[in-house]
């Protein structure tokens, strides 16, 4: 079934977001790893840490790269936003050209940041465990990032090229590494898969649709980050102000507040009686949407559990005022129905 197929593409994104997670979760423990690499080490016990840099900065969020033998993957996870310097990365949300579209332009300057500095030692970790296959991942913004990252090593850009190779040339060591195989590396970098939790909306619709072969997007419940973008907040703002009177408008924060809050019930259902249909332009710059094929995990809180559902990116592109729409985008909560769906498969824990 769809459940099933969903649930076990998704089998280890729980443990990935538990690694993003991990820094915080563990920072106060006396038992706990001393560091963030050590934690990231206890919680994948079949992988070897190549490279973490846990120093944030503009266009440069945390990440770390690991070699998991136990699915051979070399793998490159991204955190989400931690620091004030990824809020400003965040903050930049003019889309920009991308490729063959328009992407959030400060998580793309971050994505050529991890092309010229995380590239070159995932390239040499593909040489030195063949057969393996390249895999990214992230949260939030991480995830917005990890999947413009991935896009750039499907583009034959060569640039791109360029840095796989400078990898493999400067950590080559003839004596232990033989002959390596250059078209092989190159081949495996252009299969890379991509799986975000909770991406932002932060590439045009074409770019979206032609990702969907190798970037998937998790995206649970009413989590309000996937559904940012400049236009779905200008959007609701003129939904909220538009050309209503004053005491409309007051009604309508007023709703917004019990909804947020959870004192009314835990809806906003606009008057928008004027305005029942909502034309936008799929094809604008601004027009921003999901990365990739988007599984959406509802029904949360159901008694038979939640469920995983392929959605268009275009689902996304209005913002629901919930008093979930913050909670949804937890980590914990992925991690919680990944688990769950895990579970209501039967998969075993090895399987996840």
């Amino acid at each position: 079934s769809r459940t099933v197929f969903f649930a076990k593409s998704f089998r280890n994104l729980d443990s990935l977001v538990e690694d993003s997670l991990a820094p915080i979760k563990h920072a106060e423990s006396a038992e706990s790893p001393t560091s963030h690499d050590e934690v990231v080490e206890s919680l994948m016990p079949q992988s070897d840490l190549l490279h973490s840099d846990w120093d944030t900065g503009m266009f440069s969020p945390s990440c770390y790269a690991a070699v998991d033998h136990e699915h051979r993957w070399v793998l490159l996870a991204i955190r989400g936003t931690f620091h004030s310097s990824d809020a400003l990365t965040d903050a930049c949300a003019d889309e920009c050209e991308f490729l063959d579209g328009y992407a959030h332009a400060g998580m793309c300057a971050a994505a050529w940041n991890m092309i010229k500095e995380q590239l070159p030692k995932l390239a040499l970790a593909l040489h030195r465990n063949p057969g393996y296959e390249l895999v990214t991942t992230g949260h939030s913004m991480g995830g917005g990032v990890a999947a413009l990252f991935t896009m750039l090593l499907h583009s034959d850009d060569a640039d791109v090229e360029k840095a796989a190779i400078a990898g493999i040339s400067e950590g080559f060591d003839p004596e232990a590494d033989g002959d390596f195989d250059l078209e092989a590396i190159l081949a495996a970098v252009r299969r890379s898969q991509c799986y975000t939790i909770a991406s932002p909306s932060l590439v045009s619709l074409n770019l979206s649709l032609g990702c969907e072969d190798y970037i998937t997007s998790a995206i649970c419940g009413k989590d309000i980050v996937p559904r940012l973008s400049i236009d779905n907040v200008k959007n609701l703002v003129d939904q909220l102000v538009g050309a209503a009177p004053l005491k409309r408008t007051i009604n309508a924060f007023k709703k917004v507040g019990e909804a947020i809050t959870g004192a009314g019930n835990g809806e906003v259902d606009l008057d928008r009686s004027t305005n029942d249909f909502e034309l936008r332009n799929h094809s604008s710059s601004s027009f921003m949407v999901p990365p990739g094929r988007v599984v959406h995990l509802r029904h949360l809180n159901s008694e038979r559990g939640p469920v995983s559902e392929l959605r268009h990116p275009t689902a996304f592109t209005q913002i629901h005022l919930s008093p979930r729409m913050f909670l949804d985008h937890f980590p914990t909560i992925y991690t919680s129905v990944l688990h769950r769906l895990c579970k209501a498969e039967g998969m075993s824990e090895e399987e996840k």
